[in-house]
């Protein structure tokens, strides 16, 4: 049983990773540039923060993302 809690636990901070980068992108960490269909990130740590939480490194990504939303001044979704 402990193992599957422990995947579990990935699963959930895996999603958690996701809904960070997802809210740090829609609204911190964008640059709309003219002539360029749609956003881009403008910041390498939070590339550095979506390759960690894909590689299963979620909890170094996790701190980026949440550090780098505190900076925006937005507050992360919840977790869970």
């Amino acid at each position: 049983m402990p193992a599957l809690a422990g995947a579990q636990d990935m699963t959930a901070d895996k999603r958690y990773c996701e809904a960070l980068l997802d809210k740090y992108l829609r609204y911190a960490g964008v640059t709309e540039y003219p002539g360029t269909p749609g956003k881009l990130s403008n910041d390498n740590a939070a590339g550095i923060a979506q390759a960690k939480c894909q590689a299963g490194d979620t909890a170094a990504g996790i701190a980026i993302l949440e550090r780098k939303l505190r900076d925006a001044k937005l507050e992360p979704p919840p977790r869970g």
